[in-house]
C-alpha cells in the first residue's frame, strides 16, 4: 500500500507541475489542440523508446485481454480528450478544473452499480471530503451552468472514469515481480501506441518544430505523471488512487503560491487572500479526506 500511496503522490505532484507547463505552452501558442497533439506524439516517442528495457511480463499471454483493454483505453482516453476540449467551450478552465474533481463520485458508482463492489461509511465519507475540497480548490464565479457544457462534462467524466479503470486492469495483467516497472511498462505500451495514432493528425495541423520543443516539458512530466498512475491504481484500486491522485490541487496550490509570490504571472496570476484562504481550506479538507481513506482500506483488508 504505501508504494501505491507514494505513486499516487507523485502523480498527484508531476500532474500539478505539468498543468504549469501547459499554461506556458497555451502563453506562447493559444492552442489547446496543438498542445495535445505534439505533446501526444513526444509521449508515443518516450513510450517506444523505453519499451525495450522494460519486461511487459505476462501481458502477452492473454493477448485477447489485452487487446481489448488496450482498445479500450485508447478509446475512452480519447472520447476523454475530446468532451474535455468540448466542455472547455462552455465552461471556464478554473472551474472546469474543479469540477472535475466529481469523477471520483462516477468512479465509485461504476464500482458499486457495475462492478460489484462495496465502500464502507467511512470510504464514502472521505469521497465526499475529496469531492468538495476539489470543487472548492479552484471554485470562482456563479454556480449556473449551459445544459450542453454539463453534459459534455458529464461525458467527459464517464469517459476518463473508464479511462481509469481500464488503466488498473491492464497493470494488473502484466503480473510482473515489482508493481513499478509493471507501471512503466504499461504506460509505455498505451503511450506508444497513443502516439502511433497521433501521427495521422500531422496531416491536418499547422507544423511548428517550435511547438514541438515547446510541448516537451508537459509531455514530460504528464507521461511520467500517468507511469506514477498506473502504478498507483495497480496498488489501491481505482477508486482508492483517485482519492490521492485528487491531491494535486494540494500541489497546485503549493507550486501556484510559489509562482504568484516570484512574479511568474503569465503562469499563475495573483489571486486575492480570501481566495488563498479558501485553497488551503480545502487542501486540508483534501489530506483529511486521503488519511480517512488510507485508514477505512487498512481495517477493510
Amino acid at each position: 500500500m504505501i508504494t501505491g500511496i507514494l505513486a499516487g503522490f507523485a502523480a498527484a505532484l508531476l500532474q500539478a507541475a505539468s498543468y504549469l507547463c501547459s499554461r506556458g505552452f497555451m502563453h506562447r501558442h493559444s492552442s489547446a489542440l496543438l498542445l495535445l497533439i505534439y505533446s501526444q506524439l513526444v509521449m508515443g516517442v518516450i513510450g517506444l523508446v523505453n519499451l525495450p528495457f522494460l519486461s511487459v511480463g505476462r501481458l502477452l499471454e492473454e493477448p485477447s485481454a489485452f487487446c481489448w483493454l488496450l482498445v479500450g483505453w485508447l478509446l475512452a482516453i480519447s472520447a476523454g480528450q475530446i468532451t474535455f476540449f468540448q466542455a472547455l467551450r462552455e465552461i471556464e478552465a478554473s472551474r472546469l478544473s474543479s469540477l472535475l474533481g466529481l469523477k471520483i463520485v462516477v468512479l465509485a458508482a461504476i464500482l458499486v452499480l457495475f462492478l460489484d463492489g462495496s465502500l464502507n461509511g467511512g470510504q464514502v465519507l472521505a469521497i465526499i471530503l475529496s469531492t468538495v475540497a476539489a470543487m472548492a480548490m479552484n471554485w470562482s464565479g456563479s454556480a449556473r451552468f449551459p445544459l450542453r457544457g454539463v453534459l459534455w462534462l458529464t461525458a467527459a467524466l464517464i469517459t476518463y472514469s473508464l479511462a481509469d479503470i481500464a488503466e488498473t486492469h491492464l497493470v494488473q495483467l502484466v503480473r510482473g515481480k515489482n508493481m513499478v516497472m509493471d507501471g512503466l511498462a504499461i504506460c509505455a505500451v498505451c503511450y506508444g501506441a497513443l502516439g502511433l495514432l497521433t501521427l495521422p493528425a500531422l496531416k491536418f495541423c499547422r507544423r511548428s518544430s517550435r511547438m514541438l520543443l515547446d510541448s516537451i516539458p508537459f509531455a514530460l512530466t504528464w507521461y511520467y505523471a500517468m507511469a506514477a498512475l498506473f502504478v498507483c491504481f495497480g496498488e489501491l484500486g481505482t477508486v482508492f488512487g483517485n482519492v490521492i491522485q485528487a491531491s494535486r490541487g494540494i500541489f497546485s496550490v503549493l507550486l501556484g503560491g510559489v509562482l504568484a509570490a516570484a512574479g511568474f504571472s503569465a503562469l499563475e496570476q495573483a489571486a486575492p487572500c480570501k481566495d488563498w484562504i479558501r485553497r488551503l481550506t480545502a487542501a486540508l479538507l483534501m489530506a483529511a479526506a486521503i488519511v480517512l481513506y488510507s485508514l477505512c482500506s487498512v481495517q477493510n483488508a
